[in-house]
């Protein structure tokens, strides 16, 4: 297939999904066909669930074009078990189904995926110089996987632009794979279904222009994803000529397979239902640790690639299956670690957001810390002043529990979230400019956003003593008692500052906190 064909088929899901998007949304909204908001749900309005029309779309289109370009044609009982899924899906949406009823049709949706010749056969030399061959375990290991697969993408499925962005990056990988093979029909299935997730996430991800999602995949998209993912990865797994390892399927797969076995590893370590729902994923700590919601998603998707990116490598470079599936092991464990002990996890994802100067999610104040008590207030306004921004400010002092030592820090309020950026940036500059002009900074001034926290997330809320965590607490945060409030005025905080010399002496403050020459 020509790189000019494959972009044309890729257009062509692309914009047959989009436009079946925007003819079917008024009509879920009429039939009910929408997301409620409540419980576990951040969003707060009725959002339709017609993303799954537009992959659904991509895979029809894969089984049509097929013959008449000459790539060869799909398996039939293998678009029949897509449909299956696909219908179970929308009236699971609509009607909630029980989840016994909707594992039973998963696992017919499994046995026809076998009956179209998609079966795992081998694992690959996961020992030492012996291939794992399955055997008579083969059809149960091969239902047993793909019900795994689509369930681990339904679960991946949380908030705005993941499970879609996760599986763009997926079919990306797969196509190249598939493509490198010839494998013809497989790389005509992950274009034509990576065009119709594209489709999806015109509506769904979030951005500048949007702040919202305005469609949701729902249960019908999100199954057929896993269900198309399953008979990627077996298909381009097996065989003498096979495209990828089994192994490298696992890394291609890291981030939905990681997620979901570690959430339901913590969920048992906690003593709950491997099935309940609560906000345990990876997404849900990130934005507990301040990063934004399309932050949270770009940096997963991310992750899927780097991943995805290394198991590919190994295999071209031969690193041997066992020392790949180690490794793979290895990452789980920590990628486990991270997951089962959130109250850890999010102080770090913390500093990692605070070292990568990201815009810090429900922030709106920005943090001017080590100041001198006495002439805290005077170096604020003249930062605000040298930024020529009008800002009210409060001061607060705190007394070091160790050494006695009295410093004082002040908050800004930026108005919004979105201001807060460009007034960290301003101070940061006008900071620059102060001490360039000769003035000192003996202290080291730090400027920065004031990074939201919840208890929850918190390690010290986490020792079984009432008393040692109030102690803890105590011990690395000290007392604070504020110090002064200063209003708004832009009359005097925009005042251009007076010229001075290089040489001029520092500016001194008498007791009123008025600088004089």
């Amino acid at each position: 297939m020509y790189s000019a064909e494959a972009a044309t088929i890729f257009l062509g899901a692309f914009f047959s999904g989009a436009l079946l998007i925007l003819l079917l949304k008024p009509l879920a909204a009429r039939i009910g066909l929408v997301d409620r908001p409540g419980g576990h749900k951040i969003h707060d309005d009725h959002v339709p669930l017609v993303g799954g029309f537009a992959i659904y779309a991509g895979l029809l289109l894969a089984w049509l074009i097929g013959p008449q370009l000459g790539l060869g044609t799909m398996n039939t009982l293998l678009v029949a078990a897509s449909g299956l899924l696909f219908a179970i899906g929308l009236v699971d949406d609509r009607f909630q189904l029980s989840v016994r009823l909707r594992l039973l049709m998963q696992v017919a949706a499994g046995l026809m995926l076998v009956y179209s010749n998609a079966v795992l056969n081998d694992l690959g030399n996961l020992l030492p110089g012996e291939s794992v061959q399955l055997g008579p375990f083969a059809v149960a290991f091969t239902i047993f996987a793909a019900v795994g697969t689509i369930n681990a993408m339904n679960m991946l499925d949380g908030v705005d632009g993941l499970a879609g962005l996760v599986s763009f990056v997926v079919l990306g990988l797969l196509a190249y794979a598939a493509a490198v093979s010839h494998s013809a029909v497989q790389l005509l299935l992950a274009l034509t279904v990576m065009g119709g997730v594209a489709g999806f996430l015109a509506f769904n991800i979030r951005h500048k222009g949007r702040e919202r999602a305005s469609v949701f995949m729902g249960d019908a998209g999100s199954t057929l994803l896993g269900f198309v993912f399953a008979y990627l990865f077996i298909s381009l797994s097996q065989g003498e000529h096979r495209a990828i390892h089994p192994v490298t399927a696992l890394w291609l797969f890291a981030v939905p397979l990681m997620d979901t076995v570690g959430i339901m590893l913590r969920r048992i370590w906690l003593g709950r239902s491997p099935f309940s729902a609560d906000r345990g994923h990876l997404h849900h700590l990130l934005m507990d640790a301040g990063f934004r919601m399309c932050q949270a998603v770009l940096l997963i998707a991310g992750i899927q690639l780097v991943l995805g990116a290394v198991g590919l490598a190994a295999q071209h470079a031969g690193v041997p299956d066992y020392v790949s599936f180690g490794v793979f092991l290895a990452a789980f464990a920590g990628y486990a670690y991270l997951i089962i002990r959130p109250w850890r996890a999010v102080p770090r994802l913390r500093s990692l957001h605070r070292r990568l100067d990201l815009a810090a999610r429900d922030a709106h104040q920005v943090f001017i810390g080590n100041l001198s008590p006495d002439t805290a207030s005077l170096e604020v306004q003249n930062l605000l002043r040298e930024a020529r921004k009008a800002r009210s400010f409060e001061l607060y002092e705190r007394i070091d529990p160790e050494t006695g030592e009295a410093s004082a820090f002040a908050l800004i309020d930026a108005g919004s979230p979105r201001a807060l950026k460009p007034l960290v940036r301003d101070l940061r500059r006008a900071h620059a400019r102060i001490y360039w002009r000769g003035r000192q900074d003996e202290r080291g001034i730090i400027i920065r956003q004031l990074f939201p926290r919840a208890e929850k997330n918190d390690r010290r809320s986490a020792q079984r003593s009432p008393a040692k965590t109030d102690q803890r607490r105590r011990d690395r945060r000290g007392e604070c008692r504020l110090l002064d409030a200063k209003p708004e005025n832009p009359a005097i905080l925009l005042m251009p500052p007076p010229a001075q010399p290089a040489d001029a002496p520092e500016p001194e403050s008498d007791p009123a906190g008025s600088e004089v020459a």
